[in-house]
């Protein structure tokens, strides 16, 4: 009888030994995937600031052809987003 208690014992020792390695191994796993969120979610504002000073750019080149032309500038709604 005793030895059957061991060996249920044993057994939930490996089982815990198991289950700590995969804990740890999806830990790793989770750290990594926070990091590439991170670095997407930084390349998704430095898009968006790109996309502001794009547009930025097009309205002063805009305002210099017209300058040049003798035209009045064009008046734009601007949708921010």
């Amino acid at each position: 009888m005793a030895e059957d208690g061991n060996s249920e014992v044993a057994r939930f020792a490996a089982l815990l030994r198991t289950l700590a390695q995969e804990n740890r191994a999806l830990k790793r796993e989770n750290a990594r995937l926070r990091e590439r969120v991170a670095a997407l979610e930084q390349a998704r504002l430095e898009a968006r600031e790109l996309r502001r000073l794009y547009r930025l750019a097009q309205q002063i080149v805009h305002r210099a052809e017209a300058t040049e032309t003798g035209m009045r500038p064009r008046v734009r709604q601007q949708v921010r987003g």
